[in-house]
């Protein structure tokens, strides 16, 4: 039978087809100048490697990407296409001849060709997502490629055929939600000679050898006072510990705590009063709370609540630490003819004093304590039972306070425990003793397993 015979049976056996309702997708595609889409499965691709080169679609140009050719070898055995998935048809092939011309036309009405073209699918692809890793294309966030479809008429053997080309359209990036526990860093750092703050001044040596530490302001109103913070943090390694200075007389605290940014990341939170301990008759650790309901107890805190301040110093703190402070006191308790008012040497309905199991000269001043909170009794409390025999070998004393919604006197500790921050600890010294703080400090850091930076 002559090549010429064939192509009358083959075009007869067409129009029968279409007289009858029963065109294929292909004679579908072509009559109704429909784009071919071939049903893709849920999660993958379908990239197509066409004769020649695809336009790759970008947000800021368009990019020409070369498909591999090989000689004498028809267009549509050079369509590559995905996998496709078991419900999907499959394009019925025309009726092969014994000739090489007929081979080549039911070729070319196959779309989904042979194991070679997947192969030239999966190198065309490759190249493509290279390009994506360096901007100019790349896929959406499920790592699928979105196709588009253009009939075109192929010049070979005068068959039209629906050229599938994969176009790359990025989907819109969405923004990383910001990981738990990523403080917020000033965007731009203030010189520490522009701080009109003798902590800052204090310590501008500290300032000069670390270039990493950085400074920034917040101020704030409420109730008629015009609330001062000064941050210090570390642009190097954002994500340390955070601690609240909250006494602006309390000088070694923030020294110490000026020691931790720079040794161990993170920042400092410090209450600028103007060098004393309360601001405008309010102690900053008697004004933590937010609602009339929880601040009920509070004696000291006039007028109640004070929401912006709370929020202003909280915000600062995420559960990738725990809640941690500074502070420092007068040598001895004034029960005891001292001038302080905390003491590991003594205990209170809400206190709860001990002094190291194994004491070292200076380390071990009843000044000097761990304070720890919880809302359990100490009795039951394991986890602090565990946290003072630890500290006890070495010398450090341990004070555990008792939080109870009735006792609520509107400090930290019981602002952190009572709307579940996390654990708080505390470091108290006698004035003066920034050396003895570092120290504690440092065995906290080693407790709750941060590394030092250097």
């Amino acid at each position: 039978m002559t090549r010429f015979s064939l192509r009358r049976i083959s075009a007869a056996l067409a129009l029968t087809a279409m007289a009858g309702g029963l065109m294929s997708p292909m004679a579908q595609a072509q009559e109704t100048h429909e784009p071919l889409r071939p049903k893709a499965r849920p999660g993958s691709e379908v990239v197509v490697a066409p004769s020649v080169a695809p336009t790759v679609a970008t947000d800021t140009a368009a990019e020409t990407v070369t498909a591999d050719t090989t000689p004498n070898a028809s267009t549509a055995a050079r369509i590559a296409t995905a996998p496709r998935s078991n419900d999907q048809p499959a394009i019925p092939p025309a009726p092969l001849g014994n000739d090489s011309a007929t081979q080549n036309d039911a070729a070319g009405a196959s779309l989904f060709a042979t194991e070679q073209t997947r192969a030239e699918n999966s190198a065309a692809r490759a190249r493509l997502l290279a390009r994506g890793s360096s901007g100019e294309a790349t896929e959406d966030a499920a790592g699928t490629a979105r196709a588009d479809t253009t009939p075109e008429t192929s010049p070979e053997n005068g068959i039209e055929v629906a050229r599938q080309v994969a176009v790359l359209s990025p989907a819109p990036v969405r923004p990383q939600a910001r990981p738990e526990g990523l403080e917020p860093v000033a965007k731009k750092c203030l010189a520490p000679e522009q701080i009109r703050d003798r902590d800052i001044q204090r310590n501008l040596d500290a300032f000069y050898a670390d270039p990493d530490l950085c400074i920034s302001q917040e101020t704030f109103s409420e109730h008629g006072r015009n609330w001062h913070l000064v941050i210090v943090s570390n642009r190097s390694n954002k994500r340390g510990p955070v601690w609240a200075i909250l006494h602006d007389n309390e000088n070694s605290a923030f020294d110490a705590g000026l020691y931790s940014v720079s040794r161990y990341g993170g920042k400092i939170v410090a209450v600028e009063s103007g060098e004393t301990r309360s601001f405008k008759g309010q102690d900053p650790n008697r004004n933590f709370g937010t609602s009339k309901n929880i601040t009920g107890p509070c004696r000291a805190m006039k007028p109640k609540p004070s929401p912006k301040f709370t929020r202003a110093i909280s915000r600062h703190f995420t559960k990738r630490h725990p809640i941690m402070t500074m502070h420092t006191n007068e040598n001895g308790h004034a029960a005891a003819g001292g001038r302080g008012h905390i003491s590991a040497a003594r205990s209170s309905a809400t206190m709860r004093g001990f002094m190291a199991s194994n004491p070292k000269r200076g380390l071990s001043d009843e000044d000097n304590a761990i304070l720890t909170a919880g809302t359990k009794p100490y009795d039951a409390n394991k986890k602090v039972q565990k946290l003072v025999s630890h500290f006890g070998k070495r010398g450090i004393n341990v004070i555990y306070e008792h939080v109870r919604p009735a006792k609520n006197d509107c400090s930290f500790s019981f602002h952190a425990l009572l709307n579940n921050m996390g654990d708080y600890y505390n470091i108290e010294v006698e004035h003066g003793k920034t050396e003895d703080q570092k120290r504690i400090l440092d065995a906290l850091m080693s407790y709750i397993g941060v590394t030092p930076l250097y």
